[in-house]
């Protein structure tokens, strides 16, 4: 009987600290974050986290500001002198509390999917439960549909995967040619001069599923091993800086994010982060670009790069196409 009593009162116990941990869990992911930080460089506070046209205010480098939020999709919601809004994480200087928050919305999404996948699966049962039948025909044609959206999902990559190895053997072309230029001491502002105000298109074409534009610009060599590509989809414009060196991995990770700085003459310096897929070996930077750094691209040559990846970082001041930029940025604008 002791004996009974005393594992009754142990279950009790355990059942109580369970429910404690569980409500302060669930405190600490519903309250905001206050998080001191500052801006790493100059850009637009906005009003609305899906709609960037709504602007509430400019701000400036190092100026402070406080993290209240993260939102997914490189968002977060921050608090600037009197206004409150959104902006892109590559505009933060990152701390450990801030990247502790990038974690923990990862963690609650993750949360939410397997309550999803959960709820899912009970409402599926409750459906074969009712009518077995009727669920197994409305399966197979999921199950169809999914086969269909992959079909077209690797059709997609595998144009993508060989639009990349073209546009690779076309860099590599060009670096050739580039290097019997200079064997035969060919001045290098021809192959400029040759190529500038014109748009070479590797893609510019209409995508009927999503219904948007794909604009893609075949690579410029901008120094010896270093191309650049611009890129848009939609409203969404990219720039895509491509190093046959290995620097580590290129990640979008906050706490170890790769980024290139782009520094022009007239000593203005435009920051990329990179916002795809993490991708180890030769350094490969794909990063967004916003109507602000066009803007301020096409006011200057280019001075020097410089690259950061996640072990090594390469500087170049050697710059064979300063003016790549004022160029080639009207093909996607």
């Amino acid at each position: 009987m002791k004996t009974f009593l005393f594992k009754r009162i142990h279950l009790n116990k355990y059942v109580y600290f369970l429910v404690i941990s569980l409500s302060i869990t669930a405190n600490l992911f519903s309250q905001e974050a206050s998080i001191s930080t500052e801006f790493s460089q100059e850009g637009i506070l906005y009003k609305n986290f899906n709609n960037f046209s709504k602007v509430l205010v400019h701000f400036e480098s190092n100026e402070p500001c406080i993290v209240i939020d993260y939102f997914g999709k490189d968002i977060f919601k921050v608090k600037y002198k009197d206004w409150t809004g959104y902006v892109d994480s590559q505009y933060l200087v990152f701390t450990d509390a801030i990247t502790d928050l990038f974690y923990a919305y990862q963690e609650r999404e993750r949360i939410k999917t397997i309550e999803a996948e959960k709820k899912r699966k009970e409402h599926i049962q409750e459906v074969v439960s009712e009518n077995e039948e009727a669920n197994r025909q409305l399966a197979l044609k999921e199950l169809a549909k999914k086969e269909e959206a992959l079909k077209i999902q690797k059709k997609r990559q595998d144009s993508i995967a060989k639009l990349y190895a073209e546009t690779t053997k076309k860099a590599e072309g060009k670096t050739s040619l580039k290097n019997q230029e200079v064997d035969v001491k060919e001045p290098k502002v021809k192959r400029i001069d040759k190529t500038s105000n014109t748009c070479d298109f590797s893609i510019n074409e209409f995508d009927p599923i999503d219904r948007v534009e794909i604009v893609r610009i075949n690579p410029e060599t901008l120094s010896k091993n270093l191309t650049v590509e611009l890129f848009k989809r939609g409203k969404i414009k990219n720039v895509f800086f491509n190093l046959f060196e290995d620097l580590g991995c290129t990640s979008y990770l906050p706490g170890n994010r790769s980024f290139v700085k782009v520094t022009l003459e007239n000593n203005q310096t435009i920051t990329f982060y990179h916002s795809w897929d993490m991708d180890c070996g030769e350094f490969s930077l794909k990063g967004n670009i916003s109507n602000s750094q066009i803007r301020s691209l096409k006011n200057s040559p280019i001075k020097s790069i410089f690259l950061k990846g996640t072990k090594l970082s390469r500087n170049i001041v050697d710059i064979d196409y300063k003016t790549f930029f004022i160029d080639k940025l009207n093909c996607i604008d």
